[in-house]
């Protein structure tokens, strides 16, 4: 089945809501998008190329679009891909690309939650892991299916250019998504998610075999680094590890030295 198909079978009230919440949480707020400007602003500069991988409903966008970057956005669900074209979708510095970002370019299979479109996702590993850790969440279902096409970084690299900054927002494919990039890009960040610990550590390798980076680390909500001086490798991992007592979920950032 296709993308319009599948999407023609979906009952319009759960995806209007699901699109919604959101909405709701990633543009709700005018002070966090003031200080998502502040917090990129120290690695973006008007001109420079970036990759945002996983737009979803594109609250990154618009602040990068702000600090003059030019952007690549690329979202994989169909639903949030229209919702891009309404807002974003006449803006000269933006590009949508509709698919997903993987190791390889293809077709996958879409796992989407419908009353939470946020927690979509191409990894059925990352799925049964939010399961397990996240059982009380009401909305902790996968309900839906969708066959999209995928792309890698190399790809796109080929096809636009190379980022000086790339953002992976791809719940729990991070690692295919760095194993999809053969060169080094300047600056890179990804989620952490400490039941998934040993997805970031295989991030950090993947990272080490293609350059020399150095890392920090920005906790859940707070859009600022916590290490005022930037680590390495080693002792980045060592900090992860001891995260997984705490639970607490964050950005990884990385910057070639």
């Amino acid at each position: 089945m296709n993308q319009l198909a599948a999407w023609r079978s979906t009952p319009p009230i759960v995806e209007f809501f699901g699109v919604a919440r959101s909405c709701a949480v990633y543009y709700g707020s005018p002070i966090k998008t003031i200080r998502m400007r502040k917090f990129y602003s120290q690695f973006v500069k008007r001109g420079d190329l970036v990759f945002d991988l996983g737009a979803h409903v594109g609250d990154r966008i618009g602040v990068l679009s702000s600090l003059g970057a030019q952007i690549i956005a690329v979202e994989p669900q169909p639903q949030m891909q229209r919702l891009l074209k309404l807002a974003y979708g006449l803006y000269s510095n933006v590009t949508l690309v509709d698919a997903g970002v993987g190791s390889t370019n293809g077709i996958a299979k879409l796992y989407v939650n419908r009353k939470n479109p946020k927690l979509t996702s191409f990894s059925k590993a990352w799925i049964a892991n939010r399961r397990q850790y996240v059982n009380q969440w009401l909305d902790n279902d996968w309900d839906h299916e969708v066959e999209v096409s995928m792309c890698s970084v190399d790809r796109l690299i080929e096809r636009f250019g190379k980022p000086q900054f790339c953002i992976i927002d791809v719940e729990g494919m991070e690692l295919a998504v760095l194993e999809g990039l053969s060169e080094p890009l300047p600056q890179i960040c990804f989620e952490h998610q400490p039941p998934a610990t040993e997805v970031s550590l295989a991030c950090i390798d993947r990272l080490a075999q293609l350059g020399h980076y150095e890392y920090n680390f920005v906790p859940a909500r707070t859009m600022r680094l916590a290490f005022p001086r930037w680590r390495q490798a080693v002792k980045m991992k060592e900090f992860l590890i001891r995260q997984m007592a705490t639970q607490h979920s964050g950005r990884i950032f990385a910057r070639l030295l």
